[in-house]
């Protein structure tokens, strides 16, 4: 049933256990896998995709509906969903359990801001995008604003239990 090629470099953040691999924290289930390549992944936390054409491995989180803006390619060639994995300095791959929150503003230049927790502390894009936003911290409370000079600004609170997608209409001012 297992098998863990060995050839792919994994950080702190993942583990093999019984030959699936894991997030370091967890216990596999060996009847629930996903493989991108051969290698078994715990079916729990991680699933595999088809993106134009090619196999991702991914999160359970992943919601179909928003764009994958990232795809890294571990130190073996497995190509990763970049809004849940990264490659660290020693060139491992890394996983990050976050919910994605995706912000569609009309007028489209308009700025967006994501903030949790008591001091209000930002959330910065997923690189590469404006309006896409990993939310780490886990059934805390976000709040998202959307402003633009002449416009009327626009404010949503929700919880990081799932991924989110919010969309604000901008109302001109005085008009």
């Amino acid at each position: 049933m297992a098998n863990f090629c060995g050839g792919i470099k994994l950080g702190e953040s993942l583990a093999v256990k019984n030959g699936i691999i894991c997030i370091a924290s967890e216990e596999p289930e060996t009847d629930n896998v996903v493989t991108p390549c051969g290698m078994l992944f715990s079916g729990n936390d991680f699933e595999v995709l088809r993106v134009d054409g090619r196999y991702v491995l991914s999160s359970i989180h992943t919601d179909e509906e928003q764009d994958i803006q990232v795809l890294i390619r571990t130190n073996c060639g497995i190509l990763a969903n970049g809004n849940y994995f990264s490659i660290n300095e020693n060139g491992a791959l890394e996983y990050e359990d976050a919910f994605i929150l995706e912000v569609l503003v009309d007028p489209h230049d308009a700025t967006i801001a994501v903030t949790y927790g008591d001091a209000d502390t930002p959330v910065e894009p997923i690189s590469g995008t404006t309006n896409m936003f990993k939310l780490v911290e886990v059934d805390e409370t976000y709040t998202v604003s959307a402003s633009k000079d002449g416009y009327t600004a626009q404010e949503q609170q929700i919880t990081a239990d799932q991924n989110h997608i919010v969309e604000f209409t901008l109302v001109a001012t005085g008009g």
